[in-house]
């Protein structure tokens, strides 16, 4: 038999070569965990009959996927032994999450109304609704606002936050609807 000779790198390079495949695992992992439950999803919503969270779905996908690649990435570093107190505490002890929880409360604060319009219905767009004592109708319901057009035609832009803090009577859930008329004559 013939004497085999077995190249040896050392070990760094050996430890390379497993960083990089552990991280290609983890990147395929993590891109078919994104694909598996946006498809889960994107299929049983229609079947719960909820078209309206559906489009919503679609618009928040890059948040869900950067959540689940987030969630990866910390399991990644947990299991290569880096020591998550240590990265917690240095975050709060720098005040960066202060920082960016103050940072965020404004656009935290309408992106939690624009879900609460969502969620609760408490209209749809094409409706007709009653706030502030004048009928408009709702054409379109964004993150930060929603856009109505009074019986007028002008278009109004109104924050969620001040939608929802205000009574709003929805007259497009109303099989039919009265209408109170005054007629005067004027004889003479």
């Amino acid at each position: 038999m013939a004497d085999v000779e077995v190249l040896n790198f050392g070990g760094g390079i050996d430890r390379m070569l497993e960083a990089a495949m552990i991280s290609l695992t983890i990147v395929l992992i993590v891109r078919l965990l994104n694909r598996v439950l946006l498809l889960l999803l994107d299929r049983s919503l229609p079947r719960l009959r909820r078209e309206n969270q559906l489009t919503v779905l679609r618009g928040l996908e890059p948040m869900i996927c950067s959540g689940v690649w987030i969630l990866c990435l910390l399991v990644l570093l947990q299991n290569q032994d880096v020591q998550m107190g240590a990265i917690d505490a240095s975050l709060a002890g720098g005040g960066i999450g202060l920082g960016l929880a103050l940072a965020l409360k404004g656009p935290i604060s309408n992106f939690l109304n624009y879900l609460t319009i969502l969620f609760d219905e408490p209209f749809e767009i094409g409706q007709s609704i009653c706030f502030d004592d004048v009928l408009r109708t709702v054409e379109e319901v964004g993150i930060p606002s929603t856009t109505i057009r009074s019986l007028n035609g002008e278009r109004i832009v109104i924050s969620n936050e001040s939608l929802l803090g205000k009574v709003i009577q929805n007259y497009g859930d109303l099989p039919r609807r009265r209408v109170a008329t005054t007629v005067a004559m004027a004889v003479g």
